[in-house]
């Protein structure tokens, strides 16, 4: 061969020549076998970070050409648990030619401890230009970790009620052979005292056990334990609260009135509360009245019973019971909850409440006639009345101040007070002598001044000629009155005796009565309460315990009584006023701190348009005994008809009205002629009403509401 050119010239042999070929074709042969190894490549590979022990392993990539030729192309995946033996095993594969590819297969044991698995993808590929041949690629080495079965998902309610089941639910992952069960006791350190039944199952499988109801209050504490591949696992401790069982007690049972008459129909509320852990189901509340003994669950002389459903921890149902009883007398109720023991109680020994009294009167009110004057010798007009017990036997007397008109003269007499709720005829305790009193100028009260049980006289005297006050105290020597000494005095134009209202009470509670003034400036809407506290030989000057405020209260809209009606040994004030807009009436109560009086609390109000203020007069005393005193008011109708309406205290908060406990005939009652008094008159633990009636010109009869 010859060849023309600058770099090659001359002539070859055939034999260079055929040399020459040979060592070209050899040439192109290396670079296409370089080309072909390198024509495709694995891309996108995907795989799981680590699985469980004998879990699915699923892998995806792509196969793309890297460069241009036909070819038959194929793909795999090998696996081994270590670098060394990765080409141990072939994964089934889907997918062909170029494109995308995946395959799953099984992760090895892992029971005691992590594994690796180690895969590498692997393409394969057959050329036909530009030399024929096979050709492949792996792709780099990927690492799975295989970790040991677990326990998952454990869940129990963090509390349930006492004998309710508790309903363990968890999950193993990974394995292939399971058993599991629950091992369970009633104290951190023993928690391996039972064992539930032994449940079996395959990987990825959802367990439950019922652990039956336990009684309250107590933790339970468990672990869940399993066995995969003949490898024993433990889950971390868990815990239960058990809660306490039910406890039902009554905690009140109120009569809707404390004083019936025979055969009148009230209601009596109980209360019942769960204060255990658990609801207690459906039982019984037993109502009694005057059991034998203190009554219990399951006796049998109960005069009701109600039914009073389940009850939830912390929750109070109320039942009502419709009673009467045909006889008069006093009755001792009580309550039981449960009172057929059909729960079963952390307490069983408090289900009684009780007594709360009922007293049964056989007609509410009677009048007893007393003392009669007789006609001409005695002036409703003249006489000013108070009550107190100035003998200290006991029973309340009546004191009248009398004052003889044609002469400046008064008389203090006392009708004592006797048990069979008569009077003794008023006799004279003391005189001031012609001339040396003024009765116009005279306000009358009783109270122990000086604490030694007998009841005295004060008067709060008004001088005429000048605006001044007295305070003067009578003490009781048990059979008189000494003679009259000034306790206070407020000095000239100092005080206005017309625009005071005068009463007497404890405000304190030190064993002395005190006087309280309701006083009323005149050239304002506006009032204040002054109390005047004895120290058992004289008045305190006026100390002030309550202001309304100018515009803000009517004195002369206002009546005044005393009480200790919340039952605390510190009298209060209660007043009854008067709208003079509407005939409406509310009766407020000033509760005594022991050095001010509250701001007034409506304890009733009778409602617009239903009573008459002008027509009642108030009163103060315990008419059933229970140690608040009510307040009762003397209503009249015209100058024919009188009735007595009672009100209860609640001792907070209410005066509860019990009607009327006395009502006269048409015609046989002149309200305007009556001068009315509140106190225990016979002497048996229960404030009557009693006072002076006038039957005719210069004619009374003293009488009792008892």
């Amino acid at each position: 061969m010859i060849f023309k050119s600058g770099l090659l010239s001359g002539v070859f042999s055939k034999k260079k020549v055929i040399l020459l070929v040979v060592m070209v074709f050899v040439a192109l042969l290396a670079a296409s076998s370089t080309a072909m190894a390198a024509t495709y490549r694995t891309s996108n590979d995907t795989h799981p970070s680590s699985v469980y022990s004998y879990g699915n392993i699923d892998v995806g990539w792509r196969v793309d050409p890297y460069l241009s030729f036909n070819t038959i192309i194929h793909s795999e995946i090998h696996w081994g648990t270590s670098k060394t033996n990765k080409y141990n095993n072939v994964a089934p594969i889907s997918g062909s030619g170029l494109g995308s590819y995946t395959a799953r297969f099984t992760a090895p044991k892992a029971s005691s401890g992590i594994v690796y698995v180690y895969y590498q993808t692997h393409v394969t590929g057959f050329s036909s230009w530009p030399v024929v041949g096979t050709m492949e690629d792996y792709g780099p080495i990927r690492v799975i970790t295989v970790v040991p079965p677990e326990v998952k998902n454990i869940s129990s309610p963090s509390s349930v009620d006492s004998g309710q089941p508790i309903q363990i639910s968890w999950l193993i992952e990974g394995g292939n052979q399971i058993s599991t069960d629950v091992h369970w006791g009633l104290s951190a350190d023993s928690w391996n005292t039972n064992i539930s039944p032994r449940q079996y199952g395959t990987t990825w499988k959802n367990f439950s056990y019922t652990l039956a109801g336990q009684t309250g209050p107590k933790t339970i504490y468990y672990k869940v334990q399993y066995t995969v591949d003949g490898v024993y696992y433990w889950s971390t401790l868990k815990s239960v609260n058990v809660n306490s069982r039910p406890d039902l007690r009554v905690v009140s049972l109120t009569p809707s009135k404390i004083n019936p008459r025979p055969n009148e129909q009230i209601q009596v509320t109980a209360a019942v509360k769960n204060f255990g852990g658990s609801p207690a189901g459906a039982s019984n509340v037993h109502l009694y009245a005057d059991p034998p003994a203190t009554p219990s669950a399951g006796d049998g002389n109960q005069i009701a019973s109600k039914n009073t459903g389940a009850i939830n921890a912390g929750q109070t149902r109320v039942e009502t019971f419709s009673v009467k009883w045909p006889n008069t007398g006093t009755y001792n109720l009580w309550a039981v909850a449960d009172g057929t023991n059909a729960i079963n109680e952390s307490e069983e020994n408090n289900n009684v409440f009780g007594p709360t009294q009922v007293k049964v009167f056989d007609s509410i009110l009677t009048v007893l006639n007393s003392w009669d004057s007789g006609p001409g010798n005695w002036s409703f007009e003249a006489s000013k009345v108070t009550r107190g017990d100035y003998d200290g036997d006991g029973n309340d007397d009546i004191a009248f101040m009398y004052g003889y008109r044609t002469e400046r003269d008064v008389k203090v007499l006392v009708a004592k007070g006797k048990s069979d709720g008569t009077f003794a005829a008023p006799a004279p305790w003391w005189q001031a002598g012609a001339g040396n009193w003024d009765w116009n100028g005279s306000k009358l009260v009783s109270g122990d001044f000086n604490g030694d049980g007998k009841d005295d006289l004060s008067i709060l005297y008004g001088y005429k000629t000048q605006r001044d006050v007295k305070a003067f105290v009578l003490r009781s020597t048990g059979t008189s009155f000494n003679s009259p000494a000034s306790w206070w005095q407020a000095g000239p134009g100092n005080w206005d005796w017309k625009g005071s209202k005068l009463d007497v009470g404890d405000f304190d509670g030190d064993g002395k009565d005190d006087l309280v003034i309701l006083y009323g400036y005149k050239t304002q809407r506006d009032v204040r309460v002054f109390v005047l506290k004895s120290n058992g030989a004289s008045f305190n000057g006026p100390s002030f315990w309550w202001h309304a405020g100018a515009g803000n209260w009517d004195w002369n809209g206002s009546k005044l009584s005393v009480g200790d009606y919340d039952g605390n040994g510190k009298d209060d004030l209660s007043v009854l006023y008067g709208y003079k807009t509407q005939r409406d009436v509310k009766a407020f109560v000033l509760k005594s701190t022991g050095t001010s009086f509250n701001s007034p609390a409506s304890w009733w109000h009778a409602g617009a348009g239903n009573w008459d203020w002008k027509g009642s007069k108030l009163l103060s005393g315990d008419y059933n005994g229970d140690g608040d005193e009510d307040i009762a008011i003397f209503y009249g109708y015209g100058s024919t008809k009188a009735a007595v309406f009672v009100f209860l205290s609640n001792g907070s908060s209410k005066f509860a009205s019990q009607g009327a406990w006395y009502t006269s005939a048409n015609g046989a009652w002149n309200w305007n002629n009556t001068k009315i008094l509140s106190g225990d008159f016979d002497g048996n633990g229960i404030d009557n009403l009693a006072g002076v009636y006038k039957r005719g010109k210069s004619h009374i009869r003293l009488f009792m509401i008892k």
